[in-house]
């Protein structure tokens, strides 16, 4: 399930486009699972590699969708820009 991490953001696509949700709801569900991630990986569910995959797909997910303050407030919870093009 862990390879899905990064779709779950698209749930929020269109009301982000259209400012019909605050960004602090959807920074909260980042950081939820950016938890859970963390929590994955200390337990040894995914490694390393993985976590960090997963965090990287994620910011390219949003970089396809989100533009300016909200890419790079969205971007940095997941760990910044990890130099992929948008």
């Amino acid at each position: 399930m862990y390879p899905y991490i990064p779709y779950y953001i698209l749930r929020y696509e269109k009301e982000i486009k259209s400012n019909n949700v605050s960004m602090e709801f959807v920074e909260d569900e980042l950081n939820y699972l950016l938890n859970g991630l963390q929590d994955a990986m200390l337990h040894g569910y995914i490694d390393a590699f993985d976590f960090n995959n997963i965090k990287a797909f994620t910011n390219l997910i949003i970089g396809h969708f989100a533009n300016g303050e909200k890419k790079e407030r969205l971007v940095n919870i997941m760990g910044g820009n990890n130099n992929y093009r948008s």
